[in-house]
């Protein structure tokens, strides 16, 4: 029987706007607790600060775990394939998308209550929110689309063709979308109200991008590129290639601390 443990695992991508000089010494990270969870496969995962509770993808469900209690609850939400479990800001709603029924699951994160079931295109994989439109977009890797959801209806409202396998997108809040391609390097640029692609930037020297954040204080899109250990930093205006930073094997979601960034 294999035991596994829930924990923090990353490929950390550390960016700052300050001077070296200001930089504070990098800090030091060690494992503190080990959760047991099920057997089997993990995915995406997401942390409701306010209640204390994690939310994680598995293969046949969204598992929810306490962290006041300790309490794991392994199929908090039925699901087949379970991999992105996005919170949607300002409601107590989530969405989680199965790989394998081609749908997004529409949910109350606080009592489990199912509020629909939206068809996607193939292979739904990532999903990312976008807090001017309120809308939720969902990756469907198979399908290279995009299904746009609006929770609010708790429906479907359009797809988004993109021309490659999306892996993981995110929303600088100003109108613009931005999804990377796993299969052609690239970061596709999608405008929110119009809901079409309308400009794609290659990354020179990126395999297999998978995460991407954005920093609104540079304007910077950081995507890690598995295949190559690299993350590669675009300008999200012009698509201009900002410079490349030597990363860990595996890499695959990356995430932005602006306050972190703010305080350098």
């Amino acid at each position: 029987m294999i035991r596994i443990s829930i924990g923090l695992v990353m490929s950390c991508v550390l960016w700052t706007t300050g001077h070296a000089a200001d930089r504070a010494a990098t800090p030091t990270y060690r494992v503190i607790e080990r959760i047991p969870g099920g057997d089997g496969g993990y995915d995406y995962i997401s942390v409701d600060s306010a209640t204390h509770v994690v939310f994680v993808g598995r293969t046949t469900g969204v598992m929810k775990l306490d962290l006041q209690t300790r309490k794991v609850t392994m199929d908090f939400v039925k699901g087949e394939d379970v991999a992105s479990v996005l919170p949607i800001p300002g409601t107590p709603l989530m969405l989680s998308t199965n790989g394998q029924s081609n749908t997004a699951t529409l949910f109350d994160r606080n009592s489990g209550a199912v509020k629909a079931h939206i068809p996607t295109g193939k292979g739904p994989d990532g999903a990312f929110y976008d807090a001017a439109g309120k809308l939720a977009f969902v990756m469907n890797g198979e399908g290279r689309s995009a299904t746009v959801v609006d929770p609010a209806r708790g429906s479907a409202v359009g797809t988004i063709a993109l021309g490659g396998e999306p892996e993981a997108g995110v929303s600088d809040g100003r109108g613009r979308a931005y999804i990377n391609l796993n299969d052609r390097a690239e970061i596709a640029v999608v405008d929110v109200k119009s809901r079409k692609a309308v400009a794609r930037y290659k990354m020179p020297g990126c395999k297999e991008p998978t995460g991407i954040d954005y920093d609104p204080q540079s304007s910077l899109l950081i995507s890690a590129c598995r295949g190559s250990k690299v993350a590669k930093l675009i300008d999200s205006v012009t698509g201009a290639d900002r410079g490349t930073v030597a990363i860990g094997d595996g890499a695959d979601g990356v995430i932005f601390d602006s306050a972190a960034a703010d305080g350098a």
